[in-house]
């Protein structure tokens, strides 16, 4: 018999070597489409655990967005998307978008995920919603704060549309009359 530690071995091992087919753009696509339903059946099955990072690593390093994108939904579409995967997303918002999204799943994280007492999850979370409200306030009109208000506070509080064009002040000009 095996134990929980050579199990969770198992798995990482299969979503490595999964996403370094899918990434792999000589494979034929059948070859490709197994390895994703690998990597699917593999990552859903302990959210906060090694072989969600693991895959989502593997995509970024070989820029395979819509692998990840497609991931990620399936993952969120579940309820089993895990830290790892979200703070990766954090990471490359500029690229993957949905900024919305993820904000609203960072919001959820902080309010109710069961480690947000634990400091090194925390910091993780908080540095994630650094990077997407600061990628969602650069490239979006959403109200990036909004998300994070109390549930009784959105009910009464629209988002807001953010101004899309940030200009700059102007300066007013002095005369040598004005001193």
């Amino acid at each position: 018999m095996h134990d929980a530690a050579t199990a969770r071995l198992y798995h990482e091992h299969a979503a490595t070597a999964a996403a370094r087919q899918v990434v792999d753009y000589t494979l034929p696509q059948p070859v490709r489409e197994a390895a994703m339903t690998v990597i699917k059946n593999v990552v859903v099955l302990i959210p906060e655990d090694n072989p969600q990072l693991l895959v989502m690593r593997a995509f970024t390093a070989h820029s395979a967005l819509d692998e990840f994108k497609e991931v990620l939904f399936f993952l969120n579409e579940r309820k089993k998307l895990g830290t790892a995967a979200v703070a990766e997303w954090a990471n490359n918002i500029r690229d993957i978008g949905e900024h919305a999204m993820l904000l609203s799943i960072i919001a959820a994280f902080l309010r109710e995920h069961p480690s947000r007492e634990d400091d090194t999850w925390m910091s993780v979370m908080l540095e994630a919603k650094k990077k997407a409200i600061a990628a969602c306030a650069d490239e979006t009109e959403l109200d990036c704060g909004w998300f994070f208000l109390d549930p009784s506070e959105k009910e009464t509080t629209p988002p807001k549309q953010a101004s899309r064009t940030k200009k700059k002040p102007r300066r007013r000009k002095i005369y040598a009359g004005d001193l």
